[in-house]
Order: C-alpha cells, then sequence, then structure tokens
C-alpha cells in the first residue's frame, strides 16, 4: 500500500463513507443498545482515538444520559479542530464539560478524577502485541 499523507487519507475514507452503510448501521446498533444495556450510572467517560468524534459523541448522546465529564484523547491535529467543531455545534452534549487532549496515548497524562467508562471505537483496530501494554497504562491513568 503506498503511502499518503493525512490530507489524502482524509480525503480517501469521506469518498469512502459517501459508499458505505456504516452510519445506519452504527445507529441501529445504537438504538438496540439503549434498549439492552442501561448505562445510566456512567457520569464521566474517556474516548480514545475519536478522530472527528461523532460516533463518541452520538454514543454518549443517546446511551450516557447524566454524562457530566467527557475527556477525549487524539493525537491528529485536524481531527481535534473537527472535534471541538463537533462538540460546539448544535450543542451536541449538552451540560457536558469536554476536554481534548492532543496527544497519543502513551503521551497522554491522564485525568485528575477517575472516570466511569472509557472507549476506544477507532483506537483498537491500530494496536499490534506490542502496544496492547498501552491498555494497562490506560486502565492507570483512568483511575488514579
Amino acid at each position: 500500500m503506498a503511502a499518503t499523507d493525512d490530507s489524502s487519507y482524509r480525503h480517501l475514507l469521506a469518498e469512502y463513507r459517501e459508499r458505505d452503510n456504516f452510519d445506519s448501521v452504527y445507529l441501529s446498533v445504537l438504538d438496540d443498545l439503549a434498549a439492552k444495556l442501561d448505562l445510566d450510572w456512567v457520569r464521566s467517560c474517556v474516548a480514545f482515538g475519536t478522530g472527528s468524534g461523532e460516533h463518541e459523541i452520538e454514543f454518549a448522546r443517546r446511551l450516557l444520559p447524566n454524562l457530566t465529564r467527557f475527556t477525549a484523547v487524539e493525537p491528529d491535529h485536524e481531527s481535534v479542530k473537527a472535534l471541538r467543531s463537533h462538540f460546539e455545534s448544535a450543542r451536541q452534549l449538552p451540560g457536558v464539560e469536554t476536554t481534548i487532549a492532543e496527544t497519543c496515548v502513551e503521551s497522554w497524562g491522564g485525568v485528575q478524577k477517575p472516570v466511569d467508562l472509557a472507549l476506544f471505537f477507532n483506537a483498537r483496530c491500530f494496536s499490534t502485541p506490542s502496544t496492547t501494554s498501552g491498555v494497562t497504562l490506560v486502565g492507570n491513568c483512568c483511575t488514579s
């Protein structure tokens, strides 16, 4: 596979997303989860590798009714700009304190208070056996 820069990757992903049905399947799965899973106890969460965050925000909006703190950890600058925009536009998560750390999980300093839920929607697909120790690192950062 030829190497691509970030802008061409985003362009290719956008082109692909115009042709797939991921969003409709994802929303259907969220509806199923909402009917089967009680996450009312979740007050805080951290999401890793969010990209622009649409899926994490929709998950929180539909399944986390009592959420008060949302932390996103994303290393890509352009994705962080899009994530900020999504948080601000239409007040996607009203009453929720949002924090964005523009860094990779290995460099992230953690949270000040423990969190109830960690989301890895896009991060786990990039893990290799040598990087799965990052999950332990994340566990330590989320509970200290």
